[in-house]
This record gives C-alpha cells, structure tokens and sequence, in this order.
C-alpha cells in the first residue's frame, strides 16, 4: 500500500486540540476532528496547509495562532478554531493526521463550490446533493 502523504487534491482528516498559548490544552481537550481537501483555497495554501504539506497518517504538528491571524491561518479549511479566542488573544494547536486519502474529483468540485460559498445548489457540482 502506498504511503499517501498530504498534499494538493488530498483528503486529509485527524483531529485538532487547543489550548490558551499559556495554559494546558483545555479549550478542546478532547480534540476536534477535521476533514478537507487539501489545497482548493482561491488564494493559495493557507498557513495550515504549509505546516501540514507532506505529513502523514499518525503524525502531528504544534503551532501558535494570534487572535488577528486566525482567519488567514485556517483559510477555506473548517477547523473550528474561531470561537477560541474568546479570552486569549493567541491559542496553541495540535493538530493530527489520522488519514490521507486521494479525493474523488466530485469531492474536490463539492470542496470547492462550497469555499467559494457561491454555490447553493442546483448546478450540477453535487455540493448541494
């Protein structure tokens, strides 16, 4: 089986923890999951996508993201982090690799349409289905 590593038209799922970059992991100590199609953004890979480029199933990288660079960090990439920042002006993320698959090309159509936001469904690209 070939070792599948994360990369543009990638599925790429895990999990993402975070904490306050000061304290424990307790703003999601049990871990989010995640799930997106690597590399579909219209303004390039974010900042998330160059510190996952090239990981694989079952590694994991840590970071630090400021209150300020929260939206560009994440990009079209759902990660649910944008409710951290409640109280803390920066928060520390781990965030694992639990799969790496090749995506369909309905899946990266479906991707795409809905990071532009502009499809609602009915053309045909399958995200409204």
């Amino acid at each position: 089986m070939e070792n599948v590593k994360a990369g543009p038209t990638k599925r790429v799922q895990g999990t993402v923890w975070a904490g306050g970059c000061q304290g424990g992991w307790d703003l999601a100590p049990e871990g989010r999951p995640f799930d997106f199609i690597f590399g579909i953004g219209s303004r390039g890979f974010t900042p998330l996508e160059y510190l996952l480029f090239e990981k694989s199933p079952g590694q994991s990288v840590e970071t630090k993201v400021k209150k300020e660079e929260a939206a560009r960090f994440a990009g079209h990439v759902d990660l649910g982090i944008g409710g951290f920042f409640g109280k803390h002006e920066c928060v520390k993320l781990k965030i694992s690799i639990s799969s790496v698959e090749t995506a369909s090309p309905r899946e990266i159509v479906k991707a795409i349409a809905a990071s532009q936001e502009s499809c609602g469904g009915g053309c045909g690209c399958g995200c409204g289905d």
